[in-house]
């Protein structure tokens, strides 16, 4: 194989880590950006019983609650839940753990949270305190 060949191909692989480094950095610093805010918390959800569960970050919004992927590179939510339908069944500890499961429910939809149970009753004294809401003239 000729030398140029094998500096190109040389350069395409570190190209190519190059790249990975950078997806990898920028996804470290997404996750360092969302839980260094006010009001964000681990929590895993699932959208059924039988799903697996997928772990993300929760943020307590004025008018939602997000929930963000830990692995992916969108700034946007991949959950939004209203604050003002937001109700939460009785919390299910995991034995031997500070963890609870619980089921949040938002108008038609059901989520399903598994988070510690500090944030859980940050959640509900959250959801609680949300302003009373102005009905809509038109």
């Amino acid at each position: 194989m000729p030398a140029a060949l094998w500096f190109s191909l040389g350069f395409l692989i570190a190209l190519l880590l190059l790249a990975l480094i950078l997806l990898g950095v920028l996804g470290m610093y997404r996750i360092r950006m969302i839980l260094h805010r006010v009001g964000s918390f681990e929590l895993a959800i699932k959208k059924s019983p039988e799903d697996s569960w997928t772990s993300g970050m929760g943020l307590f919004n004025t008018h939602e609650l997000q929930w963000h992927r830990t692995v992916s590179l969108s700034l946007k939510p991949g959950v939004e839940l209203r604050r003002s339908t937001l109700t939460f069944s009785d919390p299910h500890r995991r034995p031997g753990s500070d963890v609870v499961e619980v089921e949040a429910r938002d108008g038609q939809s059901t989520i399903y949270m598994s988070l510690r149970e500090a944030s859980f009753h940050a959640m509900i004294s959250w959801a609680d305190s949300a302003p009373p809401e102005e009905a809509e003239i038109f």
